[in-house]
């Protein structure tokens, strides 16, 4: 994806940063802080990649305790603006101990104050001008953006990216991403639609829900002739990805940061 902004793709998934910030940031409510909790210890503990088991690609998903149709398919739903803070807040309990928002926030109670900020601001991009998929009650997320966009100071700023504080820690991110950013755009030319962020609710994962809500991207990128492709921080999230299709594109490392990141690519069939 050209250079976008994020925090790390699958259960977690990796997202890109672009390298502009809107400037005059305006201070954020403090209430906003209070209301994300970090995974309870045990959560935490349980392998929290969707390596195993999942649903495959085209694979009919009965998911226990997600509303589905009488035939067994799970309802996919397209998230509205009013649901943004939730869903960012989905994407942070997720991504809460993933090696990119780590890196950005050391500490985890600064990681619990601002990355769900940060992934609010690229939810509500993505709800404005790419898509954003989710399962019922929340339980998983996807967020993508389209073919062939691209970032501009003023779309970023009606997102909010121009509002989050300093200790956002977007000045990090864009630096990660100033290397990642380029590595993608060589490997992945084509206009295409990036899946920037994949999470599901750690007490739900392990079932089959994150490749349920990705299929309806998938499903939707074979209806416009295009790739997808994504970049991703956490090993365990690979063979997911590559039971489901994608091939790895790149494996390397960001010299600044020294993440090991991945991207794959996969070409849906009509």
């Amino acid at each position: 994806m050209a250079a976008r902004r994020s925090g790390s793709t699958l259960s977690p998934i990796a997202p890109t940063p672009c390298h502009s910030r809107p400037s005059n940031p305006q201070p954020r409510p403090s209430s906003t802080y209070r209301q994300f909790k970090p995974p309870s210890q045990d959560v935490r503990l349980r392998e929290r990649s969707e390596i195993s088991p999942l649903a495959g690609v085209g694979d009919t998903a009965v998911v226990e305790g997600v509303p589905h149709h009488a035939e067994g398919a799970v309802d996919v739903l397209t998230l509205g603006s009013e649901e943004v803070e939730r869903a960012a807040h989905v994407i942070a309990r997720a991504f809460h101990e993933d090696a990119l928002n780590v890196h950005l926030y050391p500490d985890g109670e600064a990681r619990a104050r601002f990355a769900p900020l940060r992934f609010e601001a690229l939810v509500r991009y993505d709800q404005m001008f790419g898509q954003v998929d989710h399962l019922p009650g929340f339980a998983a997320v996807a967020s993508w953006m389209r073919p062939g966009e691209t970032e501009t100071p003023e779309r970023l700023a009606r997102a909010g990216f121009g509002s989050l504080p300093n200790d956002a820690s977007l000045e990090t991110l864009d630096a990660v991403f100033g290397f990642i950013g380029p590595a993608i755009a060589r490997a992945a030319p084509e206009p295409h639609w990036h899946l920037r962020l994949l999470a599901v609710e750690p007490d739900s994962q392990g079932g089959g829900l994150g490749a349920v809500v990705m299929q309806r991207g998938i499903d939707r990128a074979a209806n416009t002739g295009h790739a997808v492709v994504l970049e991703t921080f956490a090993e365990r999230a690979v063979p997911f990805y590559l039971r489901h299709g994608f091939e790895i594109i790149v494996d390397d490392v960001e010299p600044g940061s020294d993440l090991r990141f991945w991207v794959l690519r996969l070409v849906p069939s009509r």
